[in-house]
């Protein structure tokens, strides 16, 4: 009973909700704020004609099919009349625009039947023209043309139009004068075949019928041709282009591009870019674009395939398609590209409001020789351009561009089932394989149906190993499409992304850059003109591809060398490397070889001259995660190397005759290398790390030492010569060099160095001429367990931002120096006192060393101070107006912490056991409210009271549609120990767990609060990609909480409003009892109210006609309730509810209605089972959309439900049935959308059909939805 009151409610919501849009059409009309007028009452009324649709006979219906037309026009004419005058001139002025016309000859004409030839080029033309006659009835050849005419007209929407030369259109309608005495004279001669005659009667009579033109005796005939020529065109353009057969994922994306256009407003031009790699999609969504928009302007040109029409044609032909679409013409005058730009410029300036798409852009010329700028068009234009260059549509000034995303994995799923298996998704034993063929097609549409047709009618083994043999040579298919961007680049460009695509894939940018660099390229273009042809991404400031182009590009190299990895330009693949090794198989050709060893292998066989022949090798890079792979070093390197990384390099010192000049990196890492060699002959070398290299002493010759230095772990190094004259050297790192016992002195000031890292070494102080290191910007001094001063120098490092002292316990009375009597030392206000990060855990300090701190470093934005032993936090921390982290973990004695910082958003107390609960709840107060990445722990009993949502337990659940809110989550733990905890976060979007957080926590369990805004954590690909997993309609968010140990007492969210609408989040749920029948939860006058139901979606169902189809979920619950019920019972309790729902006076009828259609669909079984019922479902046809709204008749609104599928649009009303039709897909002359931003109320759809029938609808509550299914069906 339950779920029949929810099922009830939701339909009678829905009713009151179209009924609310229906109210506010009639007010806006009639000017008024509210109207208790009976919509019945107010007539509507839209003049439409039966002609062409079909009335509903039974459950069978016949529909026209989709047609691949020979000719725009036929022209059926007496040839005696008009061949030689009119006939032959309309012919030649619709050839002149080019329309593909069908004109007889004398010989078809031979004999008494009508030839084949003839019926043939009726039935593949789009448009016919008849033109009567004076003697036209005389031909019983004309007659049969007509009654064929007629029939493509009634079978198969073809459109027909007369012109009536110097004949009176109602002596054809009635057959008199001429045309009744041509009509006798058949009557006598056919006397045994009246059936004949009475079609051509009948033909003549229908055909007269229709508007046409009269061309009268005396008149011109060339204004008569023009309007004809015009009308012709105006309904061939008018055409839908096919876009795809399967639109899955299409929807969101056009609508996405939709708002990018603005169509509805006619303020100046738009210029639009569609941007993304070969294969995902663009050209389709320009098509569908194309089908949206197309109607809304007064021209409508598509150029698909300009860079292989620009290559084969030349742009100038491009220039002649553009103004023959617009003009209408044949052979526009152009011999040269700047010609056309002038000729186009001109004649499409100011005047005419155009829709041009410009497909598969790859050259600045094409869009300056087709769409120079926005000032060619007439106001309120717009121009699309597709392309896989982003710098051509950034240098164009194209503003807004839209970025098409690959396919999520339902998506991709989908559309790979209708190609490998003719239907939306595998069966349950293909699901596993079917997946793994998914992945490999990383969401491109292209790719996915390339894999899908070639797996298509395979078996299980023959899928498994073309999708192995995929992982070592991909498909040439798939290649070629990939490849063009590649071949378009300079050579600079094609080495960077060659070197990328085999070693450097997310690898950190500014690492990349550096190689790149030291190898001669130019990384800093480089790069960027990947970025904009989309062969690579930059995110995180890590380098991200897409991973088939990552295999183009391998296969690029592959392909140099098939059999012989040796004569390859690159080697990544360890097998290869070792063979290449080993067999001393090195060419000259060899560039680069980056050699990760697996885990797996110990030792590697190797000829250690195998690297003379390299004469040309620039990088070398030896990773293993084995110490001892190679037991002997190399006795020859290629003097050309620019990068050297060999980690657990096996021999002391490089070889004798190693003299590279142009060297820049040099990394020996965990390596025997002693460093017993000079500087001098490294003129190049900018990156040293010889990091745990424990044979190094000292360092020789620093004078010619490189820009970074690293000999961190270096446990044998005691000592470092004088810093002296270093104009290079930017990073000096010594950290874990446990026997260094003094910082080499300074001699002189020194601008480059920025970083310098001494935790860990057995330094007792820092020398007095520290303080010439005038560029250092950050210091680490963790660790350093002897360091017990500070040399007053130390006070003029106006840029050190970064201090780090952890872990120092001497330096405790280092922090006098910033203090004297009291007061902060005149003169620092410009010096060390400008740190923004400073680290003092566990330094032993007191209260009075935390107010020194507090009271002298007032920029600092991240302070932490655990493990000491102060007592309080003193108030000045308020002035601390940058504080923006602040960490007090394992301050046992913490006790109070008065006051919080206006912009602190991190806090940590972790094991702060004598934290008082006032302090607790000062850190937790209504100030943090609309703090943004907000992350305190500290101890506490409860969930702040400014949460939106609390719960008790472990997990929680809320409601969200449109964009992911942007929100903080809470937990309180329980329990009685302290303890270290591991804590786990979950978040599940409609049960798909997204995202994880762990962490480990030192706590007293009986109370703590944990509070974490997930922007925190997560990157921001992370925080984008949440929006990728929801649906359309609500998705529900849970969110849970585990502990190793203890219990998880409250939980709660709270969403931001600042950055979240609202209206898109519930905390209740939209399908619940609760939410669907209490009226206190929503607010009829406002947009939330429509909430409450939504149109069900069918989105390409595919309903068989042998065995009807259920739709999942909605539709199993539906047919149960029915099963269960029965009809009668189901319709009573209707009646009840509808009775006790107080409705406005005058709303009762139009709700009614809408309930009983919704109590019909439940009868039927649902949507997609009431459609099968009423009108019948052909082979293959598919149910796109189905929606309950109202239809404009002549008697008022009829509430009822639209039915879109693939081959008719279907109306029904409710139980009696007396509005209902159908119209055929090819009937559809033009659609129009009634929408305006912000006025929902004005939203309809307008279905116009070949004769000029009007049908309008109004009332849907997912309009868009509606809208965009419509144009799929057409196109």
């Amino acid at each position: 009973m339950l779920s029949i009151l929810m099922h009830l409610s939701a339909l009678l919501c829905q009713a009151i909700a179209a009924e609310k849009v229906i109210r506010e059409v009639v007010c806006e009309r009639k000017g008024e704020t509210t109207n208790s007028q009976s919509l019945l009452q107010i007539g509507l009324y839209h003049n439409f004609s039966s002609h062409g649709i079909m009335a509903h006979t039974g459950a069978s219906s016949s529909s026209c099919t989709h047609k691949n037309w020979t000719y725009d026009v036929f022209l059926s004419f007496r040839g005696e009349d008009t061949r030689l005058n009119f006939t032959g001139s309309l012919y030649n002025a619709l050839c002149q625009k080019r329309l593909h016309t069908f004109l007889d000859n004398e010989e078809l004409r031979k004999g008494e039947k009508i030839s084949p030839a003839l019926l043939k080029a009726i039935e593949e033309s789009r448009i016919s023209i008849v033109i009567f006659s004076e003697n036209y009835a005389c031909s019983s050849w004309c007659l049969d043309e007509l009654v064929k005419i007629l029939e493509c007209m009634q079978a198969m929407g073809q459109l027909v139009r007369p012109v009536f030369f110097n004949v009176d259109p109602s002596d054809v309608r009635h057959q008199k004068r001429s045309i009744g005495e041509a009509m006798a004279r058949h009557e006598e001669r056919f006397k045994n075949e009246m059936d004949k005659v009475q079609k051509w009667k009948s033909a003549l009579h229908n055909l007269a019928n229709l508007s046409g033109w009269h061309v009268k005796s005396g008149y011109e005939y060339d204004q008569f041709i023009q309007e004809i020529t015009d009308e012709v065109c105006k309904k061939l353009n008018s055409i839908f282009m096919h876009v795809v057969d399967h639109p899955v994922g299409l929807e969101s994306r056009v609508s996405e591009v939709t708002s990018l256009l603005e169509i509805d407003s006619s303020d100046g031009v738009r210029m639009i870019g569609i941007f993304g790699i070969g294969g995902i999609g663009k050209s389709t969504i320009a098509r569908a674009l194309y089908n949206f928009v197309a109607d809304k302007f007064d021209y409508k040109i598509f150029i698909a395939n300009v860079r292989e029409n620009s290559i084969k044609q030349g742009l100038e032909e491009l220039q002649k398609e553009i103004l023959s679409e617009v003009l209408m013409e044949k052979g526009s005058n152009i011999h040269n590209v700047n010609q056309g730009i002038a000729i186009t410029k001109d004649r499409l300036l100011r005047k005419r409001l155009v829709l041009l798409i410009l497909d598969d852009v790859d050259k600045q010329e094409q869009l300056q020789a087709l769409a120079g700028g926005c000032d060619w068009f007439g106001s309120g234009s717009r121009v699309i351009i597709t392309t896989r260059d982003k710098h051509l549509l950034d240098v164009h000034g194209v503003d807004k561009i839209y970025n098409v995303k690959e396919f999520n994995d339902d998506e991709a799923l989908e559309l790979f089932s209708w190609k490998a298996f003719k239907r939306s998704k595998p069966e349950e034993s293909w699901i596993d394989i079917s997946k793994q063929a998914v992945f490999y097609g990383k969401g491109l549409p292209l790719v996915l149906e390339i894999i899908g047709s070639e797996l298509f009618g395979k078996t299980i083994d023959e899928w498994e190993c073309t999708l192995q043999k995929y992982k070592s040579i991909p498909n040439r298919k798939i290649q070629e499409i990939l490849r063009i961007s590649f071949d378009n680049l300079e050579d600079n460009e094609k080495a960077i992304f060659l070197d990328i695509a085999c070693f450097f894939k997310e690898d950190k940018l500014d690492h990349v850059k550096h190689i790149l660099n030291a190898c001669g390229f130019y990384p800093n273009s480089g790069i960027r003109e990947l970025t904009d042809k989309s062969l690579i991404a930059v995110k995180e400031n890590r380098l991200w591809m897409h991973d088939l182009i990552q295999d183009m590009g391998r296969e690029i190299v592959r392909q140099e060398s098939p059999l012989d990895p040796g004569k390859r330009s690159r080697l990544w693949f360890h097998e290869d490397i070792v063979r290449v090794l080993n067999d001393n198989m090195g060419t000259e050709k060899l560039e680069a070889i980056v050699l990760d060893l697996p885990r797996q292998v110990y030792e590697v066989e190797w000829n250690n001259e195998a690297f003379e022949k390299m004469k040309n090798l620039r990088m070398l890079k030896v990773a293993e995660y084995q110490i001892g792979c190679f037991s002997k070093g190399p006795k020859h390197l290629p003097n050309n190397l620019r990068v050297l990384f060999w980690d657990d390099y096996p021999s002391s010192s490089l070889p004798p005759d190693f003299h590279p000049k142009k060297l820049v990196i040099l990394e020996l890492r965990y390596s025997r290398f002693a460093l017993e060699q000079s500087f001098k002959k490294y003129d190049y070398l900018t990156h040293m790390d010889l990091r745990h290299c424990s044979a190094i002493k000292e360092i020789p010759n620093i004078s010619q030492i490189p820009n970074l230095l690293s000999v961190w772990g270096c446990t044998s190094l005691k000592s470092f010569p004088p810093l002296v004259k270093l104009t290079a050297l930017e990073h000096l790192d010594f950290r874990s060099s446990s026997k260094l016992e003094r910082f080499p002195d300074v001699l002189g000031k020194m601008e480059k160095i920025r970083f310098i890292d001494v935790g860990e070494t057995a330094i007792k102080e820092l020398p007095s001429s520290f303080g010439y290191l005038i560029g250092l910007e950050k210091l680490c001094l963790t660790k350093c367990i002897w360091l017990s001063d500070l040399p007053s120098s130390f006070l003029a490092l106006q840029n050190l931002k970064e201090l780090d002292m952890g872990n120092c316990p001497k330096i405790r009375k280092c922090l006098r120096m910033f203090k004297k009597h009291g007061q902060v030392i005149e003169g620092l206000v410009t010096s060390i006192l400008n740190l923004v990060l400073l680290n003092v855990k566990y330094c032993d300090l007191s209260d009075d060393d935390v107010f020194i701190i507090l009271s002298s470093f007032h920029k600092l934005e991240k302070l932490n101070l655990s493990g000491n032993n102060f007592v309080t936090i003193p108030t000045c921390i308020k002035e601390l107006l940058y504080l923006e982290t602040l960490q007090m973990d394992y301050c046992s004695f913490l006790h109070e912490i008065p006051e919080i910082p206006p912009l602190l958003r991190d806090i940590s107390t972790d094991f702060c056991r004598s934290l008082t609960k006032q302090s607790s709840n000062i850190l937790l107060s209504q100030g943090l409210k609309e703090v943004k990445n907000l992350h305190v722990q500290v101890p506490g009993r409860g969930i702040p009271d400014w949460f939106d949502h609390r719960v008790k337990g472990g997990s929680l659940s809320f409601w969200v549609c449109g964009n992911f809110p942007v929100i903080t989550v809470c937990s309180v733990f329980g329990g009685q120990e302290e303890l270290w905890l591991d804590f786990q976060f979950n978040l599940f979007i409609n049960g798909r767990r997204v995202y994880v957080f762990r962490n480990t926590y030192g706590v007293k369990l009986e109370h703590f609060t944990w509070l974490h805004d997930l922007r925190t954590d997560m990157s921001s690909k992370q925080w984008r990609d949440l929006d990728t997993y929801l649906h359309h309609d609500w998705n529900q968010v849970e969110l849970s909480f585990a502990l190793s140990k203890g219990t998880v007492n409250w939980c709660g969210v709270h969403a931001y409003k600042q950055e979240t609408d609202m209206k898109n989040v519930l905390f209740t749920n939209p399908d619940s009892e609760n939410w669907s029948m209490a009226s206190d939860h929503f607010d009829e006058e406002s947009e939330g109210y429509f909430s409450c139901t939504s149109d069900e979606d069918v989105e390409e169902t595919e309903v068989e006609a042998t065995s009807p189809q259920t739709k999942e979920g909605k539709e199993d619950e539906i047919m149960e309730l029915k099963k269960t019920l029965g009809s009668w019972k189901i319709i009573n309790l209707a009646k009840r509810i509808h009775h006790h729902v107080k409705l406005r006076p005058g709303f009762y009828g139009n709700s009614r209605n809408m309930l009983i259609m919704g109590i019909f669909i439940i009868i039927s079984g649902g949507r997609a089972n009431l459609f099968k019922h009423e009108f019948g479902i052909r082979e293959g046809e598919k149910l796109l959309k189905a929606s309950q709204c109202y239809f404009c008749s002549a008697a008022g609104l009829i509430a009822g439900a639209l039915f879109i599928s693939t081959e008719k649009v279907a109306f029904c009303d409710e139980l009696v049935r007396k509005h209902q039709f159908v119209i055929p897909i090819e009937m559809i002359k033009k659609v129009n959308q009634g929408k305006k931003m912000n006025q929902p109320a004005q939203e309809y759809i307008e279905i116009i059909t070949e004769y000029d029938g009007e049908f309008r609808f109004i009332g849907f509550l997912q309009y868009e939805k509606a809208w965009l299914n419509l144009l799929m069906a057409i196109s």
